[in-house]
């Protein structure tokens, strides 16, 4: 999946968030493309609340630097730096 740009501003306010993302499948070329869907806005939150995790191995947290909404699950609705793509046969064919 391509990267998702974060938009700042939802009008003329301070509330950061992505579009979320739909994808479909090229009739030419049979390869899934992915379009912004600017119906579906994912809010993000900074020093969010998630899954528990040790810093640097030692310290117990649940804060993220980024996240979203409790309730959400971040590993499937937000990515920021885009994703590889599955099944490991990226530019073949």
């Amino acid at each position: 999946m391509p990267p998702q740009p974060i938009h700042w501003f939802d009008d003329g306010r301070f509330r950061p968030h992505v579009y979320g993302l739909k994808g479909a499948r090229d009739p030419k070329t049979f390869k899934r493309v992915y379009q912004a869907d600017p119906s579906q806005k994912i809010s993000v939150r900074f020093f969010a609340q998630g899954f528990e995790y040790r810093f640097l191995g030692l310290i117990p947290m649940s804060r993220h630097l980024i996240g979203v909404d409790l309730g959400r699950d971040a590993s499937g609705t937000i990515f920021l730096l885009g994703t590889t793509c599955r099944g490991g046969i990226c530019g073949r064919g």
